[in-house]
């Protein structure tokens, strides 16, 4: 048996001749073996040679379904602290990101809506098109585990809210969210603005980190050379949307590809 090894970026082809028995006589066949790597898995397929090509057509659209499996379901919670840049960085970069996304909830608080009036100069929060939901809609879909929803990301996350989580309080939809995604053990991640840290958000940090959640500080990096506001907080949103899971085109240390 003549084995050979193809790869394809993620595809791995492996080519052997096989003596197949066909009327008493022995004919060498040429094969291939396929195996795509997902999530710990192997997906594996075997062909003739002369449909190899019928496969790796075959296997684009695989890609896609397997990508399509991958999409994210995100809840994306604006609260009242200073820091609506950091916000609005994620909308724009969930809107570039849609092909990996499958669906975004967005819900602000009323001070969030002030608050970016005041630090943003605008209401553009009104122009993105995700679906947003009231505070107190209890009947939105991720207020239940059974919608899927696979991530959230309070951002920013003010330290009131940040305490209802810890303790369990949820007496408004972003709150209950962040409960939901908690008690099905999926991503949370709160990104925290506040500086410095009294003992009591020390605490409240220690329980939701506990409880399975991700607390990412709203500190920006310098190393990338940033040149405005805008790409000091795209440093933490590029850190984020790592968080969560997406594929994306940013700045790494030491990465000559970056």
């Amino acid at each position: 048996m003549i084995v050979t090894l193809l790869r394809f970026e993620m595809l791995n082809i492996v080519k052997f001749n096989k003596k197949e028995c066909s009327n008493f006589f022995f004919i060498p066949k040429e094969y291939y073996i396929w195996a795509y790597p997902f999530k710990g898995m192997f997906f594996i397929g075997r062909c003739r040679a002369e449909n190899l090509f019928s496969a790796l057509f075959c296997w684009h659209y695989f890609c896609i379904f397997i990508g399509s499996m991958k999409k994210k379901k995100i809840i994306v919670a604006i609260t009242g602290a200073s820091g609506s840049i950091y916000a609005k960085l994620l909308l724009d970069n969930l809107q570039k990101l849609s092909e990996q996304v499958e669906a975004v909830g967005v819900v602000m608080s009323d001070n969030a809506k002030e608050v970016w009036r005041f630090e943003l100069g605008n209401t553009d929060y009104d122009h993105y098109p995700f679906k947003f939901y009231q505070k107190m809609d209890f009947n939105a879909p991720f207020a239940s585990g059974s919608a899927k929803f696979d991530t959230m990301i309070i951002i920013p996350c003010s330290m009131g809210t940040l305490g209802r989580i810890a303790h369990g309080i949820s007496n408004d939809l972003i709150s209950r969210a962040a409960d939901v995604i908690l008690k099905e053990r999926r991503k949370l991640i709160a990104v925290v603005r506040d500086t410095p840290f009294s003992l009591i958000h020390i605490n409240n940090m220690k329980t939701v980190t506990e409880a399975g959640g991700i607390i990412c500080p709203a500190n920006p990096s310098f190393y990338s050379i940033p040149q405005n506001i805008e790409e000091v907080a795209q440093t933490v949103i590029s850190r984020v949307i790592d968080l969560a899971g997406l594929e994306q085109d940013s700045f790494r240390w030491n990465d000559a590809d970056s």
